[in-house]
């Protein structure tokens, strides 16, 4: 029809083996990497140990003794697949869904493995090496292709680990976004007659605040620029050299 055919025949049969692609890929690892507030403002390699499963050495992941003591499964003869013809007036939609006898193997186990019976999965041992950038902080994830879980299904795709940041509480800093609320307590007449303070920063300085005669309890003061750096700020841009958008106060 006017030469777009085949364009969209392709794209059909892209969208097919996709969709294809999604269904056999093995399951994605979530993994919690806590991470300190001062490795959040560095930057911090990680090597991080997670487990994962992988198909079972005895059987070869079917779940079934030696591997061999299976059947086709009769209800979508082996595809995994179940398909659907409803009609709607005068149309047929085809939906196609995961066969409910097999859950998608395609087989049906006579005798169950003994190594990992009959769950076709044994739990092993990963090793990754993660570059988690400056400003980074919680909930904020890495993925790694190809780390998850093993497919059960024949030349299915390993899945994904995803490696989430968790921030841990700090001793003295207050994280809200880029910002960092810091508590000091002083003497009731230092806030009547009037005082200087030290205060810490996470960048290691110190700066000196002066708390002005009759200041009030619970009184903000700002320092901008002395916060946290923005997510992936070079490490070579510190508090001070760069516009005050690149850290928080």
């Amino acid at each position: 029809m006017g030469g777009t055919g085949a364009s969209i025949r392709e794209m059909f049969e892209q969208m097919q083996r996709a969709q294809y692609k999604e269904r056999t890929k093995g399951g994605t690892v979530q993994v919690v990497v806590p991470l300190t507030l001062e490795e959040c403002y560095n930057g911090a390699n990680k090597t991080v140990e997670y487990y994962y499963q992988k198909n079972c050495g005895g059987c070869g992941g079917n779940g079934a003794k030696d591997g061999n003591a299976i059947h086709t499964c009769t209800t979508c003869g082996g595809s995994g697949q179940q398909t659907q013809f409803i009609q709607k007036g005068f149309h047929h939609i085809q939906h196609t869904s995961t066969c409910g006898s097999c859950r998608g193997v395609g087989i049906i186990i006579d005798e169950q493995c003994s190594v990992c019976t009959g769950r076709g999965v044994q739990s092993s041992k990963g090793v990754v090496n993660l570059r988690f950038p400056r400003g980074v902080e919680s909930n904020q994830a890495i993925t790694q292709s190809m780390c998850g879980h093993e497919s059960r299904i024949p030349d299915g795709e390993r899945g994904d680990a995803v490696f989430i940041v968790e921030e841990v509480p700090h001793e003295i800093f207050k994280r809200v976004g880029n910002s960092l609320l810091y508590k000091n307590k002083i003497k009731y007449e230092d806030l009547v007659l009037g005082t200087t303070i030290e205060v810490p920063s996470i960048h290691g300085k110190f700066t000196k605040i002066v708390v002005e005669p009759k200041t009030k309890n619970g009184k903000l003061f700002r320092l901008k620029g002395h916060g946290m750096p923005a997510l992936n700020l070079s490490q070579n841009v510190k508090p001070g050299s760069a516009p005050d958008s690149a850290f928080g106060d």
